[in-house]
C-alpha cells in the first residue's frame, strides 16, 4: 500500500516541477540570457508569476519529500540510507523556495535604496538551492538506477535505459542549440514521474 502511496506522490511531484519548468521558460526566467545586474528588476516585473509558479514548485518538492520519507521504511538498509539522504537534500530545496517566496518581493521594494538586503537572500537560496538539487539529483538517479538494474526493480531496465537515453539525449540537444541545457535538462525530473508510475502499477 505504501508503495503506491509514493508511486503517486513521486508521479505527481515530479509531474508539478516538470510543469512549472515550462511556465519558467515561458516567461523567460530560463533559456534568456540577461546581464546579473537585470536580474532584479526582471524578477520584480513579473513577480507574481514568479510567485505562483515557485509556489507550486515547492509544493512539488514538498510532495518528493513525503515520497522519500514514505519508502523509507519499505526498503532494504542501504537504500533507506539513500532516501534519507534524499530527504534532507529535498528539505534544503524546500526552505529555499521558502525563503524566495517569502522574502524576495520586500527586498525587492526597497532594492534601490538597500540592495543588500536583496542580494543577502539570494546567496542564502542559492546556499540551500544548489547542494540540495544538486545533490537530490544525483541520490534520485543512484535509486533510479538501482530500482532499474535490480532483478526485482519496480521499473525493469528496458524502461529504466529508455528514460536514461531520453535525457541525455535531450541534455545533448540543450548542449548545441540555443534552447541551452538548463532549458533541456528539465527532462530529469522524468525520473521521478516514471519511477512514481512503477510504483503505482507494481502489484
Amino acid at each position: 500500500m505504501r508503495e503506491k502511496q509514493t508511486g503517486l506522490l513521486l508521479f505527481v511531484g515530479g509531474l508539478a516541477i516538470l510543469m512549472t519548468i515550462f511556465f519558467e521558460y515561458q516567461i523567460g526566467w530560463i533559456g534568456s540570457a540577461r546581464p546579473t545586474s537585470e536580474l532584479p528588476q526582471f524578477i520584480f516585473t513579473v513577480w507574481p508569476s514568479l510567485k505562483t509558479i515557485w509556489s507550486c514548485q515547492m509544493l512539488g518538492f514538498g510532495l518528493l519529500a513525503a515520497a522519500s520519507l514514505l519508502r523509507i521504511g519499505e526498503c532494504p538498509p542501504y537504500q533507506a540510507a539513500l532516501w534519507s539522504a534524499l530527504t534532507i537534500l529535498t528539505v534544503l530545496v524546500i526552505a529555499a523556495f521558502g525563503i524566495t517566496v517569502g522574502g524576495y518581493q520586500p527586498a525587492l521594494e526597497v532594492y534601490a535604496t538597500q540592495p543588500e538586503i536583496f542580494d543577502t537572500l539570494r546567496g542564502a537560496v542559492r546556499g540551500l538551492y544548489s547542494p540540495g538539487l544538486l545533490g537530490g539529483m544525483l541520490v534520485f538517479t543512484v535509486l533510479f538506477l538501482i530500482e532499474s538494474a535490480a532483478n526485482n526493480g519496480a521499473i525493469g531496465r528496458i524502461r529504466g535505459a529508455i528514460t536514461i537515453g531520453f535525457i541525455i539525449a535531450a541534455i545533448i540537444v540543450g548542449a548545441i542549440t540555443p534552447l541551452t541545457v538548463k532549458v533541456t535538462g528539465a527532462s530529469w525530473f522524468l525520473l521521478p514521474v516514471v519511477m512514481g508510475y512503477c510504483f503505482l502499477r507494481a502489484r
